[in-house]
């Protein structure tokens, strides 16, 4: 009994150890209080509809992190109903595709691609006051993924909530995906990612990103 005590506890220590920590916090930390108060996302979630722009970088980090901490998190169903979004503006079906991406930033107000899918889709229809709407959102919770870590070492690297964010996240840095690979370390599933930028493709660079949320499912 008193060796399987101290195995679990030195399991514990060395996961506290090996956790990665996130504007001070860990992943688990942030799922803790989310569960401990149920009425937190909602309000803030809320305040992000309405473009407060008093939202610090921890509380963004709840709204990016808060879906994909939550039981009914499908990256799966995600990536389906992003897939057919864009589909569908593809074929020009702009308002069905404005609707499917409303109706899923309902549920989910901290998808990137789909954020920056209904600027885009706003642009195209002229809606200018939905562009700069969308805009306006993805690139204030753009800065959670960017800065959860340099992404220069695998205990430094990038969190991400979805495994499409890590595109997203390094055209904001000025690079394209030349090569990846998927490594663990202390833990943690990594994407070891190889780029370039347009302006020297010869000159390449890795990024590390994290991506325990969206594959530990």
């Amino acid at each position: 009994m008193k060796k399987l005590f101290f195995a679990a506890l030195a399991l514990f220590i060395f996961q506290s150890i090996n956790a990665q920590t996130i504007f001070g916090e860990t992943i688990q930390t942030i799922k803790y209080r989310l569960q401990q108060d149920s009425n937190l996302l909602p309000q803030l979630t809320d305040r992000f509809a309405k473009n407060d722009t008093t939202l610090n970088l921890n509380q963004l980090s709840l709204i990016y992190y808060g879906y994909a901490l939550g039981p009914s998190y499908d990256p799966v169903r995600e990536e389906r109903i992003l897939d057919a979004a864009n589909a569908l503006g593809r074929r020009e079906k702009y308002d069905e595709a404005i609707n499917l991406l409303d109706h899923f930033l309902e549920k989910n107000p901290g998808c990137l691609a789909a954020l920056l899918e209904r600027a885009y889709t706003s642009w195209l229809v002229d809606d200018s006051l939905g562009t700069v709407d969308g805009y306006k959102k993805y690139y204030m919770l753009m800065e959670v993924p960017l800065q959860s870590g340099t992404g220069n070492t695998a205990e430094d690297a990038m969190a991400v909530s979805s495994v499409r964010d890590m595109e997203l996240v390094l055209d904001k840095k000025g690079y394209y995906i030349t090569g990846q690979s998927l490594i663990q370390k202390n833990g943690h599933k990594i994407y070891m990612v190889t780029c370039a930028t347009e302006a020297d493709p010869k000159m390449t660079k890795v990024f590390h990103f994290n991506v325990d949320l969206p594959l530990n499912r």
